[in-house]
């Protein structure tokens, strides 16, 4: 278990960040995030749109965080970051824009601000501590079905061959 834990090599994952931008690790939790903001705007009746913007853009955002983790190859921490920065500002333009014509009561500027900071307070943060975490998981599923495949081939009997003539 401790070896699919290690330090971050923050100027590394800093120098790999372009080519990380353009992974399918960023690009497709960066797309739902998207996708998901814009999902409640048009479709506000609809309950599945309801439940993918919880899912995608309601801080923190979850399922975007955990693919990104999942799948970053390196700085998952840092990529969770971006999709969590990424998510507040989704989700202030929603705050600011869609929700006081799709609430029943009025929403106040007080309560638009309430709403965004409470975002900008646990979004990147749980950004950065559950891509993390998804990366370690993988790591540790990783390292646990490579050591149960090497003990299965210790515990095969050998059996001596014999040929056929």
């Amino acid at each position: 278990m401790r070896a699919a834990w290690h330090r971050p090599d923050l100027r590394a994952d800093i120098a790999a960040l372009p080519w990380l931008l353009r992974t399918r690790a960023f690009l497709v939790p960066l797309a739902l995030v998207v996708v998901g903001a814009g999902a409640l705007t048009l479709a506000p009746d609809n309950p599945a749109a309801g439940l993918f913007f919880q899912l995608m853009v309601l801080p923190p955002a979850m399922a975007p965080i955990f693919i990104t983790g999942f799948f970053a190859k390196r700085a998952s921490y840092l990529l969770g970051l971006i999709i969590a920065v990424i998510d507040v500002a989704g989700y202030a333009v929603f705050v600011y824009s869609a929700l006081p014509a799709l609430s029943v009561d009025p929403v106040t500027a007080t309560r638009q601000q309430e709403l965004l900071a409470s975002a900008v307070a646990v979004g990147p943060l749980s950004g950065i501590f559950f891509a993390a975490g998804a990366a370690w998981y993988r790591r540790f599923l990783s390292y646990s079905s490579a050591q149960r495949a090497r003990s299965r081939g210790a515990e095969r009997p050998k059996t001596k061959r014999t040929s056929r003539s």
